[in-house]
């Protein structure tokens, strides 16, 4: 396949691409809530379309806002409202939407380092899936 053809291709379909996967939230005390922000910017030419975000914990939240507009909180499938199941987020192409992952280790005291993830599906042929963690020592 040719460079211009592979561009041609890339250019019909949605493609995602990532700030960074993981963030490390650093010390802190079970009592804390923190978050941190990812970055998908849709560096295809159609939309791309994210869907079925999930939480690994009940401990953890996300929410993604596309255009200044923020989803409901997203948490484990099995908490999740049935209403919000069906949620799909839009990102036209050239633009970024931030996935917001919020971390409250009261929910679920733990002490020690621990990694939580988001989860959630696009239509991305290379990236159907993607999962971006957070990490942080509690204490």
């Amino acid at each position: 396949m040719t460079e211009e053809s592979r561009s041609s291709q890339l250019s019909n379909q949605a493609t995602v691409q990532i700030s960074e996967e993981n963030q490390d939230l650093g010390a802190m005390a079970v009592s804390e809530e923190r978050s941190a922000e990812f970055f998908l910017r849709n560096v295809g030419g159609e939309p791309l379309e994210i869907s079925q975000v999930q939480t690994s914990c009940m401990c953890t939240f996300a929410h993604v806002i596309v255009d200044d507009e923020q989803s409901p909180a997203f948490n484990m499938e099995m908490h999740n409202a049935p209403a919000i199941q069906f949620w799909k987020g839009v990102v036209e192409p050239g633009l970024t939407a931030t996935v917001r992952v919020i971390y409250r280790p009261s929910l679920m005291p733990v002490q020690g380092p621990v990694t939580r993830s988001v989860k959630f599906n696009t239509n991305d042929p290379a990236r159907p899936i993607v999962e971006l963690s957070i990490h942080a020592n509690v204490q």
